[in-house]
């Protein structure tokens, strides 16, 4: 390290330009690609180190170890470089961190809550600061325990924990996402229906997803662009225009909502139609229709299709 010439004293950060300060803070911060938070890099433990290793991500020959064994080395190759500058004063932080949550694309799963509490674990104050999320809504029963304790036979003390933290009845303890939403400049919101999904199993689904996109919805401001792909499937439509009711959004076709729905893709522009489509893109029998409820909280007829229709077609 080169030596300061005598009588010189070094300069302190904080008598840089701002901009100058930003530029730096964005050199370190800002990733190029989104912030997957589905990922767990910031972990020391053995098993993840494992998985990564597994994954190809491990340092190569890193001090003759490819396992993620040496803590030095793992660690600065995962976590974001510079974030030590944070911890140097509380300018420094404020002015820091600010960049890192508002510059940043944070990429959320909205699923259980193990896999998004990634991103809530940095605090409310943090979250307020986040200006940019992609969130990907899935609708899978079986993996999506939202609903109120007590309406699925087994697990009610883990719906209960989901359930409050998304809010409960009222929406009233959902603080976390209030903080996360507030303050949004762009929201990206693929909801993804089963691909392999019946139509009497889509009310349960998406009766499921409304108490949560509800809750984004009404915090989400105004003047922020929301985009929505929901691939122009019954009943999702018309959920995602009453939880975004008043707001500024549009639905177009999202990266994520391409490699889910493959070959189910519809989009309405491109067929010339705004005829409902099933998750194959197939349109939706007239006599299907009319025996569809009205509303996703509406119970399903046991016997969706005629007796004599092909077992194929079902």
């Amino acid at each position: 390290m080169a030596e300061l010439p005598k009588g010189q004293k070094p300069m302190s950060f904080l008598t840089l330009p701002r901009e100058i300060r930003n530029n730096i803070y964005q050199n370190l911060f800002v990733q190029s690609q989104d912030i997957n938070c589905y990922r767990v890099w910031f972990t020391t433990s053995g098993r993840h180190r494992r998985r990564l290793a597994r994954e190809g991500a491990a340092v190569p020959d890193c001090c003759g170890r490819r396992d993620y064994g040496c803590p030095t080395h793992w660690e600065a190759r995962l976590r974001p470089h510079g974030t030590a500058l944070l911890r140097t004063c509380r300018s420094v932080h404020d002015e820091g961190t600010e960049i890192l949550y508002g510059r940043n694309v944070f990429a959320v799963a909205l699923e259980q809550r193990c896999v998004f509490l990634r991103l809530f674990g940095v605090g409310e104050r943090n979250l307020r600061l986040v200006r940019h999320v992609k969130l990907t809504a899935y609708t899978d029963y079986l993996g999506y325990y939202i609903v109120p304790p007590g309406d699925i036979g087994n697990g009610d003390r883990w719906t209960a924990k989901q359930w409050e933290f998304f809010g409960g009845e009222d929406g009233s303890r959902a603080a976390g996402w209030t903080a996360l939403v507030s303050g949004l400049h762009t929201l990206q919101v693929a909801a993804l229906v089963p691909n392999w999904g019946h139509h009497r199993g889509w009310p349960v689904w998406v009766d499921q997803l409304e108490h949560v996109l509800k809750v984004i919805g009404d915090g989400v401001p105004k003047d922020a662009d929301v985009t929505v792909d929901d691939n122009r499937s019954v009943f999702l439509c018309d959920m995602v225009d009453r939880c975004f009711s008043g707001k500024r959004f549009q639905r177009a076709r999202l990266p994520e909502g391409d490699a889910h729905y493959t070959k189910g893709r519809f989009d309405p522009v491109d067929a010339g139609d705004d005829a409902p489509r099933n998750c194959d893109g197939d349109p939706v029998p007239e006599k299907v229709l009319k025996r569809l409820p009205k509303h996703p909280t509406e119970s399903l007829p046991f016997e969706l299709f005629d007796e004599d229709e092909d077992e194929n077609d079902r």
